[in-house]
């Protein structure tokens, strides 16, 4: 970057211009001029700032939601929701957009639609899909690899190619492009635009030497660009463009600039500071450590040999440091072994102070600088929402980032034009849900309230708790319901059989009011008949298909109290058999057992059990 470029007078000699001008520092001189270089620069920003690359990963991911579909039949929905979320994987492509945006300031796509390819013989005609077929490539186009079956063309002759449409529509995808690679004609007034693509130099490579996994099914206008060795024009109806729109004056030719232009002084700033750390890490982290003789002070006036003189001034310094090399090695390969030293040893340590030099501190504060200049809360790229005032933080977050969910709206509109003129699919409006982690729990539990009292519908109030699916949760319900019925069904009937040796047989011994009204009749029965009572299904076939109400339910009450003491092996047969002959009349029995169990089981049934305790019971 020139000093005239950043203000300076061109005049001012460059020391002179750099003094007087503080925006002329050393980031400013490393920005890019060209375009490309930008691109490059963004994505080296991406990859190698974690911190950078994360966080615009988040704001990328914030704004994915469930899919919401206007206009169309639940069968024609569910088959949509088939196609985003198996075939297209909508999620990670809608995440995907938005971190090229973040990255680049711009995306371009276009949707790959199947086609069924195959090879015909041109001498009779006879054809098979290419993944039967045996073929050479060669000079970009198929050739016969062995004799035709039905009429021994030979091999080595051509083959032509066939293309259909393939009505699959879950093969259709989604191809994403370097914007490096795309160059664009824009014009200003009508506000359209025109695409060239170059192809990638890998796929270039494969279709060259005819990779069959690319040449099955490639659009064959890739492989005519790559024989000619031109650029692909692309149909403008076919390709999904969106572009970072800055201030009038920046990137007027409809293409988008990265926002990590903006902010490239910080990346400078805290890629400086991180070398400098790396280098504190290296040189002042570890420290050193120094080995030698203690010094010894001689305690006899005599010569170098007295008593007490220093023992080294008669040895050599190879002497010392061969031995304390030989211990320091011996020492790493036991660490528990012992040594001894012919002569005192003195130790020092000095460094060791990276931790007080490394510049941490001013990194993490550039780091919060870098994230508030891309638009990214310290506290939201720290995942630390509990403040009271995260709701309205993320609010203003969405509002801030409110490009990113409609360009995703765009991008699934875009899909759904492209299916209803390809496929012939129902047309519809989708877009995406709003978000819901703003929402407090104040509003979810006003819209639980109003649902209540039938004032919205239930996928409304349920939405915010990601239930979408109204009909699957009531057949949810049903499930359960029956579930729970037959559960107390076996509870009720297992029950009954523990009920067989303690109370239903305590209650035979029970006046009943038949008993007490009969009392002196012989047994047996009644005297009138002469002989034993009916049983209970007998019964239930008396009195005709005319009875009213009240004689039904006396009916069913005498057949009741005649149930009850029987074992349950018995009893079971009789019901069915009643609900075979009249089914009122069975639901009234029940009814009275159900009655008769519940009093059995009362603190007066239980008081009566206990005083005829002893007593045997009858039958």
């Amino acid at each position: 970057m020139s000093i005239a470029a950043g203000g300076a007078s061109p005049s001012l000699k460059y020391d002179q211009a750099v003094a007087r001008f503080p925006w002329l520092d050393y980031g400013t001189f490393a920005i890019p001029d060209a375009w490309a270089d930008v691109i490059l620069w963004a994505r080296y920003f991406w990859m190698q700032n974690g911190d950078y690359r994360q966080s615009m990963k988040m704001v990328a991911s914030y704004f994915v939601t469930g899919l919401d579909f206007k206009d169309i039949s639940d069968e024609e929905r569910e088959d949509y929701k088939d196609f985003f979320k198996e075939s297209v994987n909508y999620s990670r492509e809608c995440v995907a957009l938005g971190c090229d945006f973040n990255a680049y300031g711009e995306v371009i796509r276009t949707l790959f639609f199947p086609t069924h390819r195959s090879l015909r013989c041109t001498g009779c005609g006879f054809e098979q899909p290419i993944k039967q077929a045996e073929y050479e490539w060669k000079n970009f186009d198929f050739f016969r690899k062995s004799p035709c079956p039905l009429c021994g063309q030979r091999a080595g002759e051509k083959l032509d190619r066939v293309d259909r449409k393939d009505t699959d529509m879950s093969k259709v995808r989604v191809n994403r492009w370097d914007p490096a690679l795309v160059q664009v004609a824009w014009s200003a007034a009508s506000q359209q635009s025109a695409y060239w693509l170059r192809i990638p130099a890998t796929l270039k490579k494969q279709i060259t030497e005819g990779v069959e996994v690319v040449i099955k099914d490639i659009p064959w206008e890739f492989v005519e660009c790559v024989q000619q060795q031109r650029d692909l024009e692309l149909d403008p109806e076919m390709v999904f463009h969106e572009y970072h729109r800055d201030i009038t004056g920046i990137m007027e030719n409809g293409r988008g600039l990265s926002p990590a232009v903006s902010n490239f002084r910080l990346f400078w700033l805290i890629q400086t500071l991180n070398r400098q750390d790396q280098a504190i890490a290296i040189d002042y982290i570890t420290g050193l450590r120094l080995y030698s003789p203690a010094p010894q002070n001689s305690v006899s006036t005599g010569g170098a040999n007295s008593l007490g003189a220093d023992p080294m001034l008669n040895r050599g310094g190879n002497d010392f440091v061969s031995s304390m090399r030989a211990i320091i090695n011996s020492h790493r390969a036991d660490p528990t072994k012992r040594f001894t030293a012919p002569h005192p040893v003195s130790y020092q340590f000095t460094g060791g102070e990276g931790k007080q030099l490394s510049p941490y501190d001013m990194i993490a504060q550039r780091k919060e600088e870098l994230l508030h200049a891309s638009g990214v809360p310290v506290n939201f790229y720290k995942l630390n929402l509990s403040d009271q005032g995260a709701p309205m933080m993320l609010r203003l977050f969405e509002v801030n980032w409110c490009e990113i969910p409609a360009m995703y709206n765009r991008f699934l509109q875009w899909i759904v034009n492209h299916l209803v003129n390809s496929f012939k699919t129902a047309d519809c409006k989708i877009m995406l849900k709003r978000t819901t982690v703003a929402d407090d729990l104040d509003r979810k539990q006003a819209l639980m309230s109003l649902m209540s009292g039938n004032q919205i519908a239930p996928s409304t109030a349920l939405e915010p708790y990601g239930i979408d699916d109204i009909r699957a949760e009531i057949r949810k319900v049903f499930e359960h319901q029956r579930i729970l019925a037959e559960e107390q069904q076996k509870s009720d009937e297992e029950m009954q059989k523990m009920q067989e040796s303690g109370v239903l047989k305590q209650m035979t011994a029970l006046p009943n009011a038949s008993a007490m009204a009969g009392q002196g009749a012989p047994p047996g029965g009644d005297p009138s008949q002469g002989g034993a009572p009916p049983s209970p299904s007998a019964m239930a076939q008396q009195g005709g298909g005319n009875q009213s109400l009240a004689d039904l339910e006396a009916q069913a009450q005498s057949i009741a109290q005649q149930l009850l003491p029987m074992p349950y092996e018995q009893r079971v047969p009789e019901l069915k058999k009643i609900r075979e002959t009249n089914k009122t009349l069975h639901s009234l029995v029940m009814s009275q057992l159900k009655d008769m169990r519940q009093q059995a089981q009362s603190a007066g049934g239980q008081q009566m059990i206990q005083g005829m305790a002893g007593q045997q019971p009858v039958g």
